[in-house]
């Protein structure tokens, strides 16, 4: 997860914890392993639902290899 995305969730008052749903779009299926174990790093406790799917063709045109986004609920008080 890119440090700005962690900055905007703490912004927010959540925690990575609070994650209820995320999607992960892979450039190539066979990056699954290493963004697997990265995902497994951040969200560890509650790792909420979670989609990974390789893109549709016409990506290849550039060089971002993983796209994702992240629904959080944020807890009641």
């Amino acid at each position: 997860m890119v440090r700005n995305q962690l900055d905007v969730i703490v912004e927010a008052g959540l925690e990575l914890k609070d994650l209820v749903s995320g999607n992960v779009y892979l450039r190539d299926i066979n990056d699954y392993a290493p963004m697997n174990e990265l995902y497994r790093e951040f969200f560890t406790a509650s790792p909420g639902v979670r989609t990974t799917l390789q893109q549709n063709s016409g990506y290849e045109k550039n060089s971002v290899r993983v796209r994702a986004s992240f629904i959080f609920t944020r807890p009641k008080k």
